[in-house]
């Protein structure tokens, strides 16, 4: 049977979970899978967070890998499910199967290097947040994204999380290192940054996570969000570590993610929060005015954007409009 286990927390009640391992694996369909691959050390699956008007091609994206070295699981079935509403229930939505390196063409801007899922949704998905699930059926490991639907001009706030969220671009490199050893290590994040990206979420604005990390990181990411308080939000990662080189690398995804926002989703970007010149860059370049940019850190006030911290600014929030176009409710 099928598996599903999470721990979902938001503004509203967090959700529980409502499957359980009743069956045994099925099992690893190569044998190259086996001797080769689960050897690599635990799961590291991941979906993809996609935000998206109506009348947009919706697909379902999911990476599949294990160890440290993220050695790619391919042709092997993995189960896609849906979960109605916030706290719903799960269905099938169909079996796949990962695939092999150049197997499907890009979508949203994913180039397929292999032990990757791409599932169209048909028929369509409405207006809302909706939670995916895949399921290895070789091991039931699992991996989890979210599809927003929005209506075309949502209101949106972008958050870089590296030095923006966290003090410092320091703390990402104390984190890998830890995970490194099998440990763990907590980024600190700045006083009052998640009551900031909380108020935004308050007064219906969609808040989305735009950041230069590698997509191996997601459920790290994540869980941090979570246990930190901030608001559920699509998360935007690298799809290739190529991306997250920083300077022009960083820079360049940035950019592309923020035109996806733009085209696919339809958003209105209102304002976005970075420490770095690259998100001034980006933001810049995706059209948000330097008044709109609001900056952590040394850079603050560069190219004539606002040098905040988010104590004092929480303050200037208190009479925060309503969003014009509200965003859909939703739960980690």
């Amino acid at each position: 049977m099928l598996v599903l286990l999470a721990t979902l927390v938001s503004l509203a009640p967090p959700c529980t979970p409502d499957y359980a391992a009743t069956d045994a694996p099925a099992g690893f369909r190569r044998d190259s899978t086996r001797l080769w691959t689960l050897p690599q050390g635990p799961a590291n699956h991941r979906g993809r967070d996609a935000v998206l008007a109506l009348g947009e091609p919706q697909w379902a994206i999911g990476k599949f890998a294990y160890g440290a070295v993220d050695k790619d699981l391919k042709e092997e079935d993995v189960a896609v499910l849906l979960r109605g509403g916030n706290c719903g229930p799960w269905r099938l939505l169909a079996m796949a199967r990962t695939t092999r390196e150049g197997d499907h063409d890009d979508v949203y801007g994913v180039n397929d290097d292999g032990g990757r899922v791409f599932l169209e949704l048909k028929p369509p998905l409405a207006i809302g947040r909706h939670k995916l699930a895949f399921e290895v059926q070789g091991d039931h490991s699992l991996a989890e994204s979210a599809i927003t639907m929005v209506s075309p001009a949502t209101d949106t706030v972008v958050f870089d999380i590296d030095g923006t969220l966290t003090t410092s671009d320091g703390e990402l490199l104390k984190q890998i290192e830890a995970l490194g050893h099998q440990g763990v290590y907590t980024p600190e994040a700045w006083p009052k940054a998640n009551a900031v990206a909380l108020r935004y979420a308050e007064g219906g604005y969609l808040v989305v996570y735009v950041t230069g990390r590698p997509d191996n990181l997601r459920t790290v990411t994540r869980d941090w969000l979570i246990a930190k308080g901030f608001p559920a939000g699509p998360v935007l990662f690298t799809d290739h570590l190529h991306e997250a080189v920083p300077g022009a690398a960083v820079a360049g995804f940035k950019a592309r993610a923020l035109a996806r926002l733009k085209k696919e989703g339809k958003l209105n970007l209102v304002v976005a929060y970075g420490n770095a010149e690259t998100d001034i860059d980006a933001y810049l370049g995706a059209g948000l005015p330097a008044s709109s940019v609001y900056m952590l850190g040394p850079h603050g006030g560069n190219r004539a954007t606002d040098a905040i911290t988010y104590a004092e600014h929480l303050k200037s929030l208190s009479k925060l409009p309503r969003a014009k176009v509200p965003a859909p409710p939703g739960a980690w």
